[in-house]
C-alpha cells in the first residue's frame, strides 16, 4: 500500500527541483508529520533512493544542506532539521506536491521534547496534540494508551527482555504487560508508576471500547499529570533519550 510519504517523494522527484531541494523536501515532509523530525542525509538520500532518485554524493548533499538556510544541525551527530522560521517559505515550495496538506497544530497537550526522538514517538505526540485541540478527546486518549503501551515494550526491547512480555509467540495486550512489569523486581520503579499507568489505561480502553462515554477535555486535563510523569520515568528506565534540553 502506498504512504502519504511515497505519494510525495513520487511527485517531487518527478518536478524540476533541484536534487537538494528534493532532499530538504523530504526533511520537511517529515517534519510536517512528526513536528520536530530530525533526519541525517544518509537517511533522507536512502529514502529517496530506494524509490528512484539516481544515486547522489553523499558529501556533496552534505555540503548544500550545510550552507541552506532552511535547514540546521539537529541536536544529534549528523542529523539536520528544518528551521521553522522559513515554515511559511517552505510550504510555499513543497505542499503543492501534496495529497493532503498537514494539520497545522498549535495547542500542546503534551510537549514533542518529553519522547525520545524516534519518528513513532513523535508522531504519537502530534496526534495526540492533534485531537486534543481539535476536541476529538476519545481519539487522544486512545493514543495516550498506545503511546505508554509503546514505552513499556520498547523497555523491555532496550533490555534484550521482549520475550517476557510474549505469550504464544506473540506481544501480550497491555494488561498483560502491566502484570509482567508489575511484577518484574529486577525494574526499579518508583511508586506511583503503576496507579498512573493504570490510570491512563482506564481512561484510554473507556475511550475506545465504551460504547456511550464520551472522553471530555476534563478527563484528558486530569490526567496530565500521570501521563507525564509515567513518560519521564519509562524513558528513563529504558535509558532512552527524550528530545528535552537539560
Amino acid at each position: 500500500m502506498r504512504s502519504d510519504e511515497d505519494s510525495f517523494v513520487e511527485e517531487i522527484l518527478r518536478s524540476e527541483l533541484p536534487r537538494l531541494d528534493q532532499v530538504i523536501g523530504l526533511l520537511w515532509f517529515r517534519d510536517a508529520k512528526t513536528h520536530g523530525s530530525e533526519e541525517t542525509s544518509s537517511e533522507l538520500l536512502r529514502a529517496l533512493e530506494s524509490r528512484g532518485m539516481p544515486k547522489q554524493s553523499r558529501t556533496s548533499i552534505q555540503s548544500g544542506l550545510a550552507r541552506s538556510k532552511f535547514v540546521s544541525r539537529g541536536k544529534f551527530e549528523k542529523s539536520v532539521r528544518v528551521v521553522h522560521r522559513y515554515a511559511a517559505d517552505l510550504a510555499a515550495v513543497f505542499e503543492p506536491f501534496l495529497e493532503k496538506r498537514p494539520v497545522e497544530i498549535q495547542n500542546e497537550y503534551l510537549p514533542k521534547n518529553s519522547v525520545p526522538n524516534r519518528r513513532y514517538y513523535l508522531s504519537l505526540v502530534w496526534q495526540i496534540n492533534g485531537s486534543y485541540q481539535y476536541g476529538f478527546y476519545d481519539g487522544s486518549a486512545a493514543l495516550l494508551r498506545r503511546l505508554l503501551e509503546t514505552l513499556l515494550i520498547d523497555l523491555y526491547l532496550e533490555k534484550s527482555r521482549l520475550d517476557d512480555l510474549k505469550a504464544n509467540g506473540e506481544l501480550m495486550m497491555l494488561e498483560g504487560i502491566l502484570r509482567v512489569f508489575a511484577a518484574d523486581k529486577t525494574i526499579h520503579k518508583s511508586r506511583n508508576l503503576l496507579k498512573s499507568l493504570r490510570e491512563v489505561k482506564s481512561v484510554g480502553d473507556r475511550a475506545a471500547h465504551s460504547r456511550t462515554y464520551l472522553t471530555d477535555k476534563n478527563d484528558l486535563d486530569d490526567l496530565k499529570s500521570a501521563v507525564k510523569s509515567s513518560i519521564v520515568e519509562l524513558v528513563d528506565l529504558a535509558g532512552l533519550t527524550s528530545t528535552a534540553t537539560p
